[in-house]
């Protein structure tokens, strides 16, 4: 079966794309998988080192009808010289592109919605309306949401990470404590993911801010940047707190980074404060990694996290309250219990050999 994959993004940037990457590593085994991305970067470039055939038709911005069009035409052109048996558009913006031309050859289309938006932008509203077999969405809480604007048949299937890749490493451990300065007695807590605002790092700030001032030996690890400048205020807000609280020593940024593997590693706690996260692939990985989670609640972390056996889930946006669950965590010696059972929860759920396998079912390409 040749499945054609159809991306408007072309970089790492979020969950989406992780998930899109290990999608196509578990499946081309199995299937002649193509992927045609809407803009050039680094995923594709990681995906054609897996072997796979990889093509680019840039794309025009949505709100010129004109450029839309002659696009279309030439992915026209594409389908028909490349012959995809099924199609699978990665986020709205593609199936928006491809569902009319797609539907013109009669091509079976499936399109893959992360989460939807609250409330839903137009775009949202719009792109179920059009040709589909069947939406995909990454959680039981996403495919409610999507449920409400379709009358399509909607499934999910949670995001997986490689539980190969994602696994703990002491020597690695060891290697980015000693890089970044921090030694065995300090609790680092760690977050992974771009700086914008509704990730809320400002309460990670907060919290570090509170428990430094409770004299406790802590710092936090933030690995992540404003890609794509998509929140260049927030940023600037961010780093202006930092120094404002004279949290220059017990904070460290490493920036946008594509092998987060080894940060994880050097965490002791992962804190997720993200609140509209319709999953949150890197809780999955911070799990693997064996680091307990502190999460507040969001449509992901509650199908994630199991409240007091691999972490903590906190109804709460009051830095005071992540502050206690952090002390109750280290005082309670939970890091390591709470640690293994992630690892085993993730392995369980989370593999990107069980996600492959879900999604292509509901494809019936497997």
């Amino acid at each position: 079966m040749k499945l054609l994959i159809v991306s408007a993004l072309g970089e790492f940037g979020g969950g989406s794309e992780s998930m899109l990457y290990e999608l196509v590593k578990s499946s081309k085994e199995d299937l002649d998988v193509h992927v045609l991305f809407m803009q050039d970067g680094k995923l594709r470039e990681y995906i054609q080192r897996l072997g796979v055939q990889t093509y680019v038709l840039k794309s025009p911005k949505m709100r010129n009808f004109f450029s839309v069009s002659i696009w279309m035409g030439l992915y026209l052109k594409f389908i028909k010289r490349t012959k995809p048996e099924y199609v699978l558009n990665w986020m709205p913006k593609a199936h928006l592109f491809t569902a009319i031309p797609n539907y013109l050859k009669k091509i079976p289309t499936y399109w893959w919605q992360h989460g939807v938006p609250d409330p839903p932008n137009f775009f949202d509203r719009i792109t179920p309306k059009l040709p589909a077999k069947k939406i995909g969405s990454s959680s039981s809480i996403a495919k409610f949401a999507q449920e409400k604007l379709t009358n399509k048949p909607v499934f999910y299937s949670y995001p997986g990470s490689d539980i190969c890749t994602h696994a703990p490493n002491k020597h690695s451990r060891k290697s980015i404590r000693h890089l970044l300065g921090v030694d065995e007695e300090t609790i680092l807590l760690g977050n992974v993911g771009r700086i914008q605002s509704w990730k809320r790092q400002d309460l990670l700030v907060a919290v570090v801010d509170i428990l430094k001032k409770r004299k406790k030996k802590i710092k936090l690890l933030l690995v992540g940047g404003n890609l794509y400048n998509l929140d260049d205020e927030y940023e600037e807000k961010l780093y202006e707190m930092i120094k404002e609280k004279k949290l220059e020593d017990s904070i460290i940024t490493t920036g946008n980074q594509l092998n987060v593997g080894p940060y994880y590693d050097a965490m002791d706690i992962y804190v997720h404060t993200a609140k509209e996260e319709p999953f949150g692939i890197v809780m999955v990985e911070a799990m693997l990694h064996e680091k307990p989670l502190i999460a507040v609640e969001s449509p992901g972390s509650v199908e994630i996290v199991e409240n007091n056996i691999t972490g903590y889930l906190v109804n709460s946006d009051d830095p005071c309250v992540l502050s206690n669950k952090v002390v109750e965590m280290v005082e309670k010696e939970n890091i390591e219990t709470y640690g293994k059972n992630g690892r085993m929860r993730a392995e369980q759920l989370f593999s990107n050999q069980r996600m492959s396998k879900s999604i292509l079912k509901e494809l019936a390409l497997r």
